[in-house]
């Protein structure tokens, strides 16, 4: 399913424009050039890369715990499928009895159900436990994409310093690269949650600005 796809990645790297960091890379700027700091692009690249390994690491230990917690429980399951079949078969059939079933349909559904024991599991990891599984790939992997991803984009805003705008002009021209970076992110947003695209981007544009 294309929409699930787009779901997932665009969740593990949505961090990368978090619009706080983006706010506070601002500040950094701000501040840097307000106290006479002769190379206020420094005091931002370096705010910015450790941001960046900030949030790749946080990433990585979410992914990692949600990957292993679906794992332990898994195997919890299976444990009790397998010492307490009955039991666990009494459990699947109050699911079903809630959903309505009844006489030889509700017998038919358990007997189904119980007779494959991944299908057995998988269905009491859902309905039981509320568990949706994914598949998760490397959590490492994850890392360190939000980690440059984030670096990438929060690099933009210290463009006007790197290619040399007059020092009058260079914050401005940060906040205006900053707002882009957030309106388009905002709109890439409604492939996943189907709103008009202006909209979510002026969503995402008003949060950074409440954030600055």
């Amino acid at each position: 399913n294309q929409t699930a796809f787009l779901s997932r990645h665009f969740e593990l790297l949505d961090p990368l424009v978090k619009s706080d960091e983006l706010a506070n890379l601002l500040m950094v700027l701000y501040n840097a050039s307000g106290n006479g700091a002769r190379r206020p692009k420094f005091e931002a690249l370096l705010n910015l890369i450790a941001d960046g390994i900030s949030m790749g690491l946080s990433n990585y230990l979410a992914i990692r715990s949600k990957s292993d917690f679906d794992k332990r429980q898994r195997r919890v399951e299976e444990y009790e499928v397998d010492a307490f079949p009955q039991k666990e078969k009494d459990e699947v059939k109050e699911i079903f009895e809630k959903w309505g079933f009844e006489g030889e349909l509700l017998v038919g559904a358990v007997e189904k159900i119980s007779s494959n024991k991944k299908i057995w599991v998988d269905f009491m990891m859902k309905e039981e436990l509320s568990i949706i599984e994914e598949e998760h790939d490397d959590a490492g992997k994850h890392g360190l994409a939000t980690a440059v991803a984030f670096v990438i984009a929060g690099f933009l805003p210290l463009l006007p310093y790197i290619f040399g705008f007059l020092s009058k002009d260079q914050f401005s021209a940060s906040i205006i690269l900053t707002a882009l970076i957030l309106f388009i992110v905002g709109s890439l947003r409604s492939v996943v949650t189907k709103k008009s695209w202006w909209i979510s981007g002026l969503e995402m544009l008003f949060v950074g600005g409440l954030a600055a």
